[in-house]
């Protein structure tokens, strides 16, 4: 009974040291159905043998609490450090789009978006956690997910590697749940994927080879996410409706050695529900400027295009010349005529035509209700509204169009109309434009022939694009390491 009595004393003293409190023997003597009277032998008088054992006592209480203190502190510490470690963990897999997005959200769309993609900014700036991007390199997307992803809390993102789109073990991991699943008017459940097949900063070029996420790519994804919405058995009935913006003009060949364009592939193998051509909707745009600011008269329909790319020029002068336009050279026109013409301004790169728009409004006496800026990006068309805050000038954002044309789809499906009548309706409305698109891409490709237009400007192109994300990656790699060295 002593022995059971000491060590009941221990524990609960022991326990009572880490909030500064402590446990009567005699309670605890009582609970034992002993006799409290035992322990009254520490009398309040200080007789000598009473104060001696009164004072072991308490050096043996001093005792305890200093050694539970410091396991308490020592035990908080590990408890600090260990949640910081599991947190630092989860903050670098969510920036590394490797953590499953959140469940629950309502009506989420799955696009595509390969290494890069321009649209991407400007539709997270827009639809935020109902959109989840599929990306290939986070370090791309770096500022775009710490933005996006409230620097690590939130999952926003997930990475799926080039090359590995038909892999299981690649999205792994991914969770398609009910909410997720878009609803139309008419009662159906929709699995929305879209995919971005454009090339980055190439909205004028027609018929070229992808550069980024190809046909094959997004198909071998849409049948991997519906695999993994196969995977959940609570999911109510639905019907997957796949995307697919890219340059229908892409041509390949077959191992026979006939020629293909990616809208014949796509009608023969019906790998995607709804196809939407990238280049129209710009074509269209500048044509509908072009209309409004040009002088009447067909002898006085001239237009400015300012540009560095031959393949730009020659492709714009063709089309507008359909339409009955005009396209000059800036270098062929005076300086009385370059600030009455209509003007539209497009380089191979957005830095380049920011930098050519600042140059026009700040140097030269310029209408800017007859000034096109053609911008591909976000970022292109942020600035753009900063240097000239009014809306004279005319932007037309290939990502702002994108979006937008992608955003219609989808409201278009949400009322209830289906895939084949949505592909009718974009067929219908982009019909001419097509075909005039059709033949000034076989123009183009003649011209390089027969040594009349530059050959390898598009990959001249990639070549400085990949170097200058090679330089980015080493520049933050070095930022990085050197922000975790002690200085001195």
């Amino acid at each position: 009974m002593a022995i059971h009595l000491s060590v009941r004393f221990a524990n609960a003293n022991t326990l009572s040291a880490l909030t500064n409190t402590s446990v009567s023997p005699e309670l605890i003597a009582a609970s034992l159905n002993l006799d409290p009277g035992l322990f009254h032998y520490l009398s309040d008088s200080l007789h000598p043998p009473n104060a001696v054992n009164r004072l072991h006592a308490q050096y043996a209480k001093v005792a305890r609490g200093v050694a539970a203190g410091y396991m308490e502190i020592a035990l908080l510490l590990r408890v600090v450090n260990y949640t910081f470690l599991a947190s630092n963990v989860f903050r670098q897999r969510v920036l590394a789009a490797r953590e499953p997005p959140f469940l629950g959200v309502e009506g989420r769309v799955i696009r595509l978006c390969g290494r890069i993609s321009d649209t991407l900014t400007m539709s997270l700036e827009r639809d935020g956690r109902h959109l989840l991007p599929i990306i290939e390199d986070p370090a791309v997307y770096k500022h775009l997910l710490e933005k996006h992803t409230q620097n690590g809390q939130i999952p926003a993102a997930w990475q799926v590697r080039e090359g590995q789109y038909g892999s299981p073990q690649a999205w792994a991991g991914l969770y398609v749940d009910e909410p997720a699943l878009l609803k139309t008017q008419n009662g159906k459940r929709l699995l929305y994927i879209e995919a971005d097949g454009t090339n980055s900063e190439d909205a004028l070029r027609f018929g070229t080879e992808s550069a980024d996420l190809t046909i094959e790519d997004a198909s071998a994804a849409f049948r991997m996410i519906e695999d993994r919405a196969n995977h959940n058995p609570s999911l109510p009935p639905y019907e997957v409706v796949k995307v697919f913006l890219g340059d229908m003009l892409q041509k390949k060949q077959t191992g026979g050695g006939t020629e293909y364009t990616l809208r014949q592939r796509i009608k023969l193998r019906r790998e995607v529900d709804i196809f939407v051509d990238s280049k129209l909707p710009i074509v269209t745009e500048i044509v509908s400027w072009c209309d409004r600011t040009a002088d009447k008269g067909y002898l006085n329909r001239k237009v400015i295009f300012e540009t560095d790319s031959q393949e730009y020029y020659h492709n714009c002068k063709e089309i507008l010349q359909n339409y009955g336009f005009t396209v000059v050279d800036i270098v062929d026109v005076t300086p009385e005529e370059a600030g009455k013409l209509p003007r539209l301004i497009y380089y191979r790169r957005t830095a380049s035509t920011v930098n050519a728009f600042r140059a026009v409004i700040e140097s030269e006496d310029v209408d800017p209700s007859r000034l096109c800026v053609v911008i591909d990006t976000k970022e292109g068309l942020d600035t753009i509204r900063q240097l000239h805050p009014d809306e004279t000038v005319r932007i037309v954002c290939s990502s702002e169009i994108y979006d937008g044309l992608l955003r219609q789809i989808r409201t278009w499906c949400r009322m209830g109309y289906t895939p084949s009548e949505i592909q009718r309706e974009i067929d219908a409305r982009s019909a001419y434009v097509r075909q005039i698109a059709k033949m000034v891409a076989e123009q183009t490709e003649e011209a390089k022939k027969a040594g009349e237009l530059k050959k390898g400007e598009f990959e001249e192109d990639l070549q400085k694009k990949e170097k200058e994300e090679v330089k980015a990656k080493e520049g933050q790699e070095v930022k990085e390491s050197g922000e975790g060295k002690p200085e001195g």
